[in-house]
């Protein structure tokens, strides 16, 4: 099986609804935060996303920002949207990852892991056996170390017939 027959493809975070998660057994949403809610260097969410992130977390879902980028940008984040997150995450190695889970005694088959890139993001979900959904990334602008990445992402998800 590949990974491609394992992940969710959808436009726009916002576009996942209660019914969506429900329907895939989800009860808590970890989210990458640069290019998947934010652009990068973007410091502040949108009205539009706080309203998101409000709905979800009145319907009962546990959200989660999980990133690679740094504490201060992520403490800022997390402020902003309201929500508890975990910074220089490592992905796509799990270790951070499931150690945050276990300390929220969060279960992983009852997560979906939403972001942009599929060699951190997605195979950071699949190693940890949650759902993944894989969203378009916000901006073509990125950080200097995502971009070499972001063409080789490119080639291999236009193999594995994706976008």
């Amino acid at each position: 099986m590949s990974i491609f027959d394992t992940v969710t493809y959808v436009e726009d975070a916002t576009s996942i609804d209660p019914t969506f998660l429900r329907a895939h057994n989800i009860e808590t949403l970890l989210i990458d935060a640069d290019n998947t809610l934010l652009a990068p260097k973007e410091s502040l969410s949108s009205p539009r996303l706080k309203k998101w992130v409000a709905y979800l977390k009145k319907e009962g879902f546990g959200l989660y920002l999980i990133s690679n980028n740094t504490s201060r940008r992520i403490d800022a984040v997390c402020e902003d949207l309201g929500v508890e997150g975990l910074s220089f995450a490592h992905k796509p190695l799990i270790y951070k990852i499931r150690g945050f889970l276990e300390t929220r005694n969060i279960d992983p088959a009852r997560c979906a892991f939403l972001g942009d890139q599929l060699f951190t993001d997605m195979i950071a979900a699949r190693r940890l056996k949650m759902f993944a959904i894989m969203v378009a990334p916000i901006s073509e602008n990125d950080y200097f170390y995502t971009r070499w990445i972001r063409r080789f992402e490119r080639f291999v998800l236009r193999q594995g017939g994706k976008k």
